[in-house]
């Protein structure tokens, strides 16, 4: 039992700190695009854009989700988007460009998208995975 909620408080300590940066860049990019650059149309074609590939993404997501390991899935997902977070960032600092600088924030929006696509279904997934089976009822935890 002690073993389950050590997991769990983990899961949640990191769904926490992982969330609260997604959401900062989530409300800092557009506000970006909208307010310092007046660039809403090309705001609005991107999240248009992004939305169109996600609906895709997110019906191949749900066999990777299936298919492999979900911790892995976790680990590495989370490695790797915020490797590509990072390499963004540093070429955004050091890049005096404004065109250049404005296409990585709108990579960094799009897959901070695809990430949430792949990531809560997955987190979902593993937090079943992880709980005890009698306290499952019908893929709802009870409390």
């Amino acid at each position: 039992m002690l073993k389950n909620n050590t997991k769990l408080l983990l899961l949640f300590s990191s769904h926490i700190i992982s969330g609260l940066s997604s959401g900062i860049s989530m409300i800092a990019i557009p506000w970006y695009f909208t307010n310092n650059l007046n660039l809403n149309s090309l705001f609005s074609v991107i999240f248009g854009s992004v939305t169109l590939v996600g609906l895709f993404w997110g019906l191949y997501s749900g066999t990777i989700i299936d298919k492999y390991n979900r911790k892995i899935i976790l680990e590495k997902l989370n490695f790797y988007v915020g490797l590509i977070i990072f390499i963004f960032s540093f070429l955004i600092i050091y890049i005096n460009s404004t065109i250049i600088s404005t296409i990585l924030i709108a990579l960094i929006f799009s897959t901070t998208c695809f990430y949430y696509i792949i990531y809560y279904p997955t987190l979902y997934a593993f937090s079943q995975e992880i709980s005890e089976k009698k306290k499952l009822r019908k893929n709802q935890l009870l409390y």
